[in-house]
């Protein structure tokens, strides 16, 4: 495949070109969307209550180039480790006053605005849809509290498990009384 130059007008252009989502992002964002129905996200659920679903943020694995490479596989979101300077906001500040420029051929990826709130129109449309119906699945809640609440230290667990084998032996013990009051006598 040959790639074709960029038109480079400006030196933030230059810069902005540098801040796309990987293809694997990109690659992602359109499985998902071809496997996902289509929802209307009104709102991103925080960290918080992403953490209560069983959601885990973590730092993407690998060398990261981009802050744009976001994915959502099996209940992990990985985010890339971003470095924040002194001239971080300006930058970003700088950035966003360009995208808003309407520059030709130019997407999108570091608007607040259509990042959070016009999903739809987003590079991270699919993943957050993803994250959404698997935040408001009841199964992935209950396990997530199953496993905060019972299953936090070792001691809950040998606990439960003595909890069960003296449930199972009572229920033995229970069966074998019954069965032994209406068993027939042996002549």
């Amino acid at each position: 495949m040959k790639l074709l130059p960029l038109q480079v007008h400006h030196l933030l252009h230059l810069f902005h070109s540098t801040f796309v989502p990987s293809d694997d992002c990109l690659k992602i964002k359109s499985s998902n969307l071809q496997k996902q129905k289509i929802i209307d996200v009104e709102w991103i659920p925080s960290a918080t209550e992403l953490h209560l679903a069983g959601v885990k943020i973590v730092k993407k694995k690998g060398s990261a180039t981009n802050f744009l490479d976001i994915s959502f596989i099996n209940g992990t979101i990985e985010i890339p480790q971003v470095k924040l300077h002194d001239n971080t906001n300006t930058l970003f500040r700088n950035l966003i006053t360009f995208e808003q420029c309407y520059y030709p051929h130019t997407k999108n990826y570091t608007t607040p605005k259509k990042v959070l709130e016009d999903v739809g129109g987003s590079f991270l449309q699919g993943s957050i849809q993803c994250v959404k119906i698997y935040y408001e699945s009841k199964w992935h809640k209950w396990r997530a509290k199953l496993m905060r609440d019972y299953f936090d230290n070792p001691w809950a667990i040998v606990s439960l498990v003595a909890a069960l084998i003296l449930l199972l032996l009572t229920v033995q013990q229970s069966f074998f009384a019954v069965y032994s009051y209406f068993r027939p006598p042996k002549y």
